[in-house]
Order: structure tokens, then C-alpha cells, then sequence
């Protein structure tokens, strides 16, 4: 915790002395997801966000923070958020898709296998992973056939986390 806090200082002064730019907030929260404190990161970009409501990066974090917590209805409201601003984000949009997904939606689960193909690093992104996970678990066999496909197209790709799962045993 003492390096937490040593390593903040920086964007701890910045945000004193500018409490109205929320560019400090964000990279203190990212300072303190780093150094594997969430709870203060997501307070600082909770912070960050209301101060600059058309700022993207931490609607993106806090998206993908809530994501690897399973708060997928958090991560969508959030992926929202950042589609509102920036339409033509393919990682967001993968988050919206991902998280909508893990909360039943089938017809998530087909646009996240589309997004796959046209960007399969997407696989490699934890907080996605651990959404396709949590879908593929919940999904009846034959809505998951396409997200099947699409992991299984780029399984070298795919985190330990996804692969894991009972669900995706299918696919290795």
C-alpha cells in the first residue's frame, strides 16, 4: 500500500491543483488499478467521468473494471456511455456485446462473434474473456454455436480464464 500510495503522489498533486481537469483522476485510477487497489480506482474514475462527461477512457475503464468483477449491467450502462461519444469504437463496442451477452442477450452473442472475426485480438482482452466466459456458460448450446466458432478460429489467442471454462472445453 505504500507503494500505492508513493506512486500516486504525482496525480494526486496534479488533481489538487486542477480539481476541475479530470485528466489527473483518470491516471490516478489507473495508478491505482495497477497496483491492484479498485476500489480507489474506480472512485477515481467515477471522479474523472463526472467532471468531463463526453471524456471516454475512464467510462472505458470503469466499463472493463466492472466487466472483470461480473458486473456486466454496470459494463454495458458504461460501454453505452462510450458509444454515445465514440460509435466507432470496436474494443467498446466488443464491450457492450460482450456484456449484453453475459446478461442473456442472444443476439450479443452472435455480435460478439462477428466482432471476433473482424478483430481477433479482442480474444486476448481479459475482461472480454471473462465475459465470453460467463455467456458461453449461461447460453443454451445452440445459441453459442457462432461465439464457439469465432474463439475457436483464434484459440492460440484465448487467456487461461476463457479457456478454463466448462463451456468452451468444446472448442480446445
Amino acid at each position: 500500500l505504500i507503494e500505492a500510495w508513493t506512486g500516486s503522489a504525482p496525480f494526486r498533486r496534479a488533481a489538487r491543483e486542477d480539481p476541475a481537469s479530470p485528466v489527473p483522476l483518470f491516471h490516478l485510477g489507473e495508478v491505482w488499478w495497477q497496483l491492484g487497489v479498485p476500489a480507489a480506482a474506480a472512485g477515481a474514475w467515477h471522479r474523472s467521468a463526472q467532471l468531463a462527461p463526453g471524456l471516454v477512457p475512464p467510462r472505458q475503464a470503469l466499463s472493463e473494471a466492472a466487466m472483470l468483477h461480473g458486473d456486466y449491467a454496470t459494463a454495458l450502462t458504461m460501454a453505452r456511455e462510450v458509444a454515445a461519444v465514440a460509435p466507432q469504437d470496436v474494443r467498446n463496442e466488443a464491450m457492450a456485446a460482450a456484456a449484453a451477452a453475459a446478461l442473456g442477450d442472444v443476439a450479443a452473442l452472435d455480435r460478439s462473434a462477428d466482432l471476433i472475426g473482424r478483430e481477433p485480438a479482442l480474444v486476448q482482452i481479459p475482461s472480454l474473456a471473462h465475459a465470453y466466459a460467463a455467456a458461453l456458460t449461461a447460453a443454451q448450446p445452440a445459441a453459442r454455436a457462432a461465439l464457439h466458432r469465432a474463439l475457436a478460429a483464434h484459440i492460440d489467442l484465448a487467456p487461461a480464464e476463457l479457456l478454463a471454462q466448462p463451456s468452451v472445453t468444446v472448442i480446445q
